[in-house]
């Protein structure tokens, strides 16, 4: 009987030497898994900036787009306000 009650002793002792060691394994796989929501949580922040500079950059860039149109239809008309003087002084010239 005495015998019995030390294996069952001996048996309790290594369950929980092995609860232990499970209960320390799960903190670090807990902290683990907290350091990677927090690098998570970061990216996820690093992306929301990336994001937002990119929308400001393409809101630059139409804006930029629409200036280079204006100038653009604007030179047109230069150029062909100037066509015109220059056929108005040929006939001129003609006359």
């Amino acid at each position: 009987m005495l015998d019995t009650s030390r294996k069952m002793l001996d048996t309790s002792r290594k369950i929980l030497d092995t609860s232990r060691k499970m209960l320390d394994t799960s903190r670090k796989m807990l902290d683990t898994s907290r350091k990677i929501l927090d690098t998570s949580r970061k990216m996820l922040d690093t992306s929301r900036k990336i994001l937002d500079t990119s929308r400001k950059m393409l809101d630059t860039s139409r804006k930029m787009l629409d200036t280079s149109r204006k100038i653009l239809d604007t030179s047109r008309k230069i150029l062909d306000t100037s066509r015109k003087i220059l056929d108005t002084s040929r006939k001129m010239l003609d006359t």
